[in-house]
């Protein structure tokens, strides 16, 4: 890969975790993900097909009221989706 892509993915990819469920399936997330993510109390946990993503609830409502109010969302609709 060239140097430009390498840089993108340190970018991107630094901050993840790779996280293991404790002994009662519980998942802690680290403090700077929470930090970063604003997640103060509840979460959304939203499956995205090989891994989930954890947003606040706050960021998560925005987020889906943007999906259902955009163009994409009568595509969707036509496909059956």
């Amino acid at each position: 890969t060239d140097s430009r892509t390498r840089d993108f993915r340190r970018r991107v990819f630094s901050g993840a975790a790779d996280l293991e469920p404790d002994r009662q399936g519980r998942i802690l997330v680290p403090p700077y993900l929470r930090e970063f993510a604003d997640i103060n109390g509840e979460v959304v946990i939203v499956g995205m097909y090989n891994y989930i993503e954890i947003w606040s609830t706050d960021a998560w409502q925005a987020v889906r009221e943007a999906i259902e109010n955009s163009d994409d969302a009568a595509r969707w609709q036509d496909l059956g989706i």
